[in-house]
């Protein structure tokens, strides 16, 4: 009952949806997940930097799993992180905020997604990119502090 089998089992279970806005003017409150739940982007939810019922409904439940994506997130964040704060031109500051955007609405750092995603329609190299370049390294300090207390054994893979 290892990874690979924690991968069957999530195989075997995954449904193919549609994320989609709630509301038709774009509004994005709420989206429909492939399992047909609902995730919470809007950061109405408790107040910790991942939302674990979340990743626990992607990972059928499976913590060694959850805590494998969780390093690879944190490895994976951490890198385009790098890239964003490298970035000089747009197209290199879209694709590493859209990534980090998606990354992170994967495993539920919804805090992180948010201001990915209001990044992403910035302009490298302006004071609203360096704010947000700033909010974005203060919410990922904060979302590794949580994943090393609560799920210890994921690790960071230097690279």
């Amino acid at each position: 009952r290892g990874v690979s089998g924690s991968r069957r089992r999530l195989a075997q279970r995954f449904r193919a949806g549609l994320v989609m806005p709630r509301h038709s003017s774009g509004s994005r409150g709420w989206t429909e997940t492939f399992a047909g739940s609902r995730g919470d982007v809007d950061g109405d939810g408790p107040d910790q930097p991942i939302d674990q019922r979340h990743l626990a409904r992607y990972t059928v439940g499976d913590v060694v799993l959850e805590t494998e994506i969780l390093g690879l997130f944190s490895t994976q964040s951490s890198e385009l992180f790098a890239q964003m704060t490298s970035a000089r031109t747009a197209p290199e500051w879209k694709f590493a905020t859209h990534s980090l955007k998606g990354s992170a609405r994967a495993v539920g750092a919804w805090s992180v997604a948010e201001l990915a995603a209001e990044a992403e329609f910035c302009a490298p190299l302006t004071v609203s990119a360096n704010d947000l370049v700033a909010r974005i390294s203060q919410e990922l300090e904060r979302t590794y502090a949580f994943v090393a207390e609560a799920y210890p054994a994921a690790q960071r893979q230097s690279a």
